[in-house]
């Protein structure tokens, strides 16, 4: 009876290992990557009238991709239009022109944080003015926030063709989007943002800038392709 044991268990473990059962599927890790906290971190700057939880629901509202940043800010600004109440009144409109107003004499003054205060107010009063987003990167370029800046310039472009503003303001956003992507240098993008800026509207600033941005490029690929050179020859040293 042992013997008959012995024989059935070392069957029952020959089977089991020619044929074991199916492993249950690994769990995949879903928190998002270290470039989508950066990226969610920067669209909390940009929609700062949006609590964190909404701007979190319309990041995992857009599936994943190249144009995932674009679409995601595009639902936001649906979702804070209908939240500051669509359309604006005329008081409302009046108010924020003087918000605006006093933003710029701040801004004029060096006063940043009040500027950056009165051009939250005027954008509450009248989330529709492009000319409020662009003063407000322009603010941000001068704090040396160059990625949020150019998020914002980003909103103020899709916000522009959105509601069918004229070609030099969307230039304008465009430009000045390249301006904060090249102080980040990141000179292919920052050229793409000046090239579809004169596209808009040809300005000899902006020409001027996309030549200065592809020559800065261009040193920046030949000092990486020094830098290996370099680093092949120390590893080629005996």
């Amino acid at each position: 009876f042992f013997r008959v044991r012995v024989l059935v268990v070392y069957f029952g473990c020959t089977v089991q290992y020619l044929f074991p059962p199916p492993r249950p599927p690994l769990r995949t890790h879903t928190a998002p990557t270290f470039v989508s906290m950066a990226e969610l971190s920067l669209l909390y700057d940009v929609f700062p009238n949006l609590d964190p939880s909404e701007v979190d629901q319309a990041w995992d509202r857009v599936s994943e991709g190249p144009c995932r940043l674009e679409l995601c800010i595009r639902d936001l600004i649906e979702v804070e239009s209908r939240k500051l109440g669509g359309k604006t009144s005329g008081d409302q409109a009046r108010s924020a022109i003087a918000e605006r107003t006093r933003a710029d004499a701040y801004f004029d003054s060096k006063e940043y944080v009040k500027a950056m205060k009165c051009y939250d107010k005027a954008y509450q009063l009248n989330p529709g003015s492009v000319t409020v987003l662009l003063n407000r990167a322009l603010l941000f370029l001068m704090l040396e926030r160059f990625d949020v800046a150019a998020h914002t310039c980003t909103k103020a472009v899709l916000k522009a063709r959105i509601s069918g503003a004229k070609p030099d303001v969307i230039a304008k956003a465009l430009a000045r989007k390249g301006s904060s992507l090249m102080r980040l240098q990141q000179y292919d993008q920052a050229a793409a943002a000046f090239e579809a800026s004169l596209m808009e509207e040809p300005n000899s600033e902006t020409r001027d800038t996309l030549a200065q941005c592809l020559a800065d490029g261009q040193r920046q690929l030949q000092a990486q392709a020094q830098a290996i050179a370099q680093a092949q020859a120390q590893l080629a040293l005996p």
